[in-house]
């Protein structure tokens, strides 16, 4: 990923040949190796891509095969409905756009049709008393197209991506597994500069009975402390030093449920279907730049859009952070 980020022209390929894979690999990796039931929705890097490559042993392709069943990414799965979200622009082994499965953020594979998928087959898996312990569920549209002319404006991608998410605490809430639920959720990209690297402002939300409601938590919390804090609900090991050593989240939730009261959606507050005016500055600012896929495009650029979109044309954007990543 060093490569990928300095804009070297590689193709994403952490996670996805097995040269890249850590020594104890990734989290669907634990859950098998524990039988920790598991279903994926959206995550197809973190070796669960099911295409061979000169690295990977005849067993690495085995156990790839059977996360990838027990995933939504097609294609190739019959009945999948969501975007394989190895393959950003280029196949991440052929770097031919020609065989990119990804279809770009306009197509039906959004943030509704998301939810639609995880509806359906959520009512089977509680119908068939089958519901992992562990799932994991993308919703895209909160890297937004920018101030493409024409296309849905950020408010409104990120109004989709939040109702979105109402949709899914409002489904989850009222099931029968409510009082045994938590619900971890973090954004991607949240701030200029690699999210790898200095994401130290991440927008989060622990969802449960068991969170408590209007508590003001001083513990500092990272990314690794979300992560941590799932394996110990679920009774994963860690994966390496920094999860194992990771602050879980304890002083988030209480020991009984006393936030058991379920969760209804609310309407939308902004017009979801709001669009970009097709204006000189527009076509100027997005002018040869694909912001039809993520992060293909600098964030610096990117939220320079952003801004303008919601305070003018004429508004000034704050300057970028210490770690702003410039390329792309």
């Amino acid at each position: 990923w060093n490569q990928n980020y300095g804009a070297r022209n590689r193709p994403y390929d952490f996670g996805v040949y097995s040269i890249t894979w850590p020594q104890d690999q990734f989290l669907f990796d634990q859950a098998e190796r524990q039988g920790i039931s598991s279903f994926n929705f959206g995550e197809a890097i973190a070796g669960t891509v099911p295409l061979t490559d000169k690295d990977r042993t005849g067993a690495d392709t085995a156990e790839v095969a059977k996360k990838f069943a027990k995933s939504d990414l097609g294609p190739p799965v019959p009945g999948s409905c969501y975007t394989n979200d190895a393959f950003i622009v280029k196949n991440a082994l052929t770097q031919d756009p020609a065989t990119d499965p990804s279809p770009p953020r306009g197509d039906p594979l959004n943030t509704e049709s998301r939810f639609n998928c995880f509806r359906e087959k959520f009512g089977a898996q509680l119908a068939g008393g089958t519901v992992p312990a562990f799932t994991y569920l993308v919703l895209p549209e909160d890297h937004t197209e920018g101030a493409t002319p024409g296309k849905l404006t950020p408010r409104a991608h990120v109004a989709r991506n939040d109702h979105a998410l109402g949709q899914l605490t409002d489904l989850i809430s009222h099931s029968s597994i409510w009082q045994s639920s938590a619900i971890f959720v973090i954004e991607d990209d949240s701030q200029d500069g690699a999210d790898h690297v200095d994401a130290h402002r991440v927008p989060a939300f622990v969802i449960s009975p068991y969170a408590r409601q209007g508590a003001v938590v001083h513990t500092r919390y990272d990314f690794l402390s979300v992560i941590r804090s799932m394996e110990l609900i679920l009774g994963m090991e860690p994966l390496g030093l920094f999860d194992r050593l990771a602050t879980p989240m304890y002083d988030v939730f209480s020991a009984k449920p006393r936030n058991a009261r379920p969760f209804d959606v609310l309407g939308y507050r902004y017009n979801a279907s709001e669009k970009n005016p097709d204006t000189a500055a527009n076509r100027a600012m997005t002018h040869g730049l694909n912001l039809n896929f993520p992060d293909q495009v600098s964030q610096e650029e990117l939220d320079r859009q952003i801004w303008k979109t919601i305070y003018g044309p004429n508004a000034q954007p704050p300057p970028p952070g210490p770690n702003a990543n410039r390329g792309q």
